[in-house]
């Protein structure tokens, strides 16, 4: 320690006393303030990881509802492409029924018209 000249000799010990109290206080609030930005480091350490498992959670759990919507639409998709095809069968067969009896009617129409000039 460096005293300043001029100094009285027997003050040099008081105002090393003074000194080193004073460092002693200085490195005592340095240490609690570094203990306190680590207990905070820690809470925000804390803090994210709980953060990000929430954002997990939550990801996973858009993800299974996106998933199950894209399923209910594919199921919708086929149920309603299963409709249609029945519906376009449906129409063949009476359009074909609808022939068949055209045809029918034509071939009686026609029998009876021959029918008719043969009995002439």
């Amino acid at each position: 320690m460096l005293v300043p000249l001029g100094y009285p000799p027997h003050q040099v010990g008081v105002v090393a006393r003074e000194d080193s109290r004073y460092v002693a206080h200085q490195v005592a609030s340095l240490t609690q303030v570094i203990d306190g930005l680590q207990r905070m480091l820690e809470h925000e350490r804390q803090t994210n990881a709980r953060l990000t498992r929430e954002l997990q959670e939550r990801d996973r759990i858009i993800m299974e509802r996106n998933l199950a919507d894209a399923e209910a639409e594919e199921d919708d998709t086929r149920f309603k492409m299963r409709m249609l095809e029945a519906l376009s069968s449906k129409k063949r067969e009476s359009e074909r029924d609808r022939t068949l009896a055209d045809e029918q009617r034509a071939r009686g129409e026609y029998a009876l018209q021959q029918d008719l000039i043969h009995r002439r």
